[in-house]
C-alpha cells in the first residue's frame, strides 16, 4: 500500500477504535487515558505534509467564526483579517531577523531564487501582510460592515494581485534560472 494513499473512513474508525480499547485509564492527577496509535501512519502523514499557510487560516477562521456566531458579535470575524496578517507579517519578518528567509521554504518547488531574492520578497511580503492588517483594522473599525464586507471582496483580492504581479521583475532578476541562462 502506498504510504500517502489515504484509508477509507472505515479503516480509520476501525483504528481509532483499536486505540479505545487500548488505551489506559489513569487518575492521577485527573481522570484521563493515554492514547496511542489513534491514527493510521497514512493519515498523519497527509496531515504533516499540509501546506502551513491554509492550516493556520483555516484554524484561525474557525476559531473567529465560531466565536462570532457564538457570542452574536460580528468583530470577532472581522478582526480575523488582522490576525491572520499580522501573523503572517510578523513570522516573515521575525524569520528575516534570524537569517532566514522562510517564503523560500514555502515557494522554492514554485520559483528558485537566489538568497538574495527571496530576502527581498520575504521583506515585501513581510511588509505588505502588515499593511493588509493595518487596512483591515482602518475598515472595520471607521466604515459599515457592509462596506467592510465589499472592501474584503473587491479591493482586498485586487490589491492582493496588483502587488503580486508587482513581484515578477524582482523574481524575474533573480531567478535562478535566469541566471544560468548568463
Amino acid at each position: 500500500m502506498d504510504p500517502l494513499a489515504y484509508p477509507d473512513p472505515a479503516t480509520i474508525a476501525r483504528h481509532f477504535r483499536r486505540a479505545l480499547l487500548d488505551s489506559q485509564r489513569h487518575e492521577d492527577p485527573y481522570l484521563h487515558w493515554n492514547l496511542q496509535d489513534v491514527l493510521p501512519e497514512s493519515v498523519c502523514l497527509g496531515i504533516t505534509s499540509l501546506p502551513i499557510m491554509p492550516l493556520v487560516s483555516g484554524i484561525v477562521v474557525l476559531i473567529f467564526g465560531a466565536l462570532t456566531l457564538y457570542l452574536h458579535n460580528d468583530v470577532f470575524i472581522k478582526m480575523k483579517p488582522t490576525i491572520i496578517n499580522t501573523l503572517f507579517g510578523a513570522i516573515l519578518l521575525g524569520g528575516l531577523a534570524f537569517g532566514k528567509s522562510l517564503l523560500g521554504y514555502v515557494f522554492d518547488e514554485a520559483f528558485r531564487l537566489d538568497a538574495e531574492g527571496w530576502r527581498k520578497l520575504t521583506l515585501r511580503w513581510g511588509l505588505f501582510f502588515l499593511f493588509l492588517a493595518v487596512l483591515n483594522e482602518v475598515v472595520w473599525r471607521n466604515f459599515s460592515t457592509d462596506f467592510w464586507v465589499a472592501f474584503k471582496v473587491w479591493a482586498t483580492m485586487p490589491i492582493t494581485i496588483l502587488f503580486t504581479i508587482s513581484q515578477m521583475p524582482l523574481i524575474m532578476r533573480h531567478s535562478l534560472e535566469e541566471q544560468a541562462k548568463k
